[in-house]
């Protein structure tokens, strides 16, 4: 590697550097300004400026940057309780501990054949190609399970608060059928 291309990779560090401070200063500002309330007369976020800030952040946290950090500000610009917080901050955790490559499956190591310079045995591939596309596979195969995890979830609280509305349709039309009852009886009577 050339002379250049250590000055310009150096140069290169320093700006990503300067950057990230700026994006940290501005994130506990942030912060500092979601925890402490507004002085008398003076007003929170312009909701313009909180939701520009809003997408920024999230923007950054499916990019996989400071994921820990930008958990945190996402709860407290969204006022989680503190439990809330916590439990996200508890998922973070563990989603940042967990081990990233996954061992493969049959299906993994039918897909992607016989594996070159590897054992026999059991059919695990040695070649970093390979490991780097089981990886891939692998955290493609638990995003899928996520999401449909999430989206079965949402369907049972669907279902769950359709059966409440059903309900409460029923209550309201025997109420409404016992009062018609009631007037229809009355009107007999006359």
């Amino acid at each position: 590697m050339g002379t250049q291309q250590v000055l310009a990779q150096h140069k290169q560090i320093e700006q990503m550097r300067k950057k990230h401070k700026r994006e940290v200063a501005e994130l506990r500002r942030l912060l500092e300004l979601r925890a402490a309330p507004p002085a008398h007369g003076q007003p929170g976020l312009d909701p313009d400026t909180e939701l520009e800030y809003l997408r920024n952040i999230l923007f950054e946290y499916m990019m996989g940057k400071e994921p820990l950090t930008l958990a945190k500000v996402i709860a407290a610009v969204l006022k989680f309780s503190s439990d809330q917080t916590e439990k996200v901050l508890e998922r973070e955790e563990h989603r940042q501990s967990a081990p990233v490559a996954t061992f493969p499956s049959r299906v993994t190591c039918s897909i992607l054949g016989p594996a070159s310079g590897s054992s026999s045995q059991a059919g695990i591939p040695t070649s970093p190609a390979r490991l780097t596309a089981l990886t891939a596979i692998g955290a493609t195969q638990r995003e899928t399970e996520e999401r449909a995890q999430r989206r079965a979830a949402e369907l049972r609280e669907q279902c769950a608060l359709e059966q409440q509305a059903k309900a409460h349709l029923e209550e309201a039309l025997r109420t409404d059928l016992e009062e018609r009852d009631e007037l229809v009886k009355l009107l007999n009577m006359r």
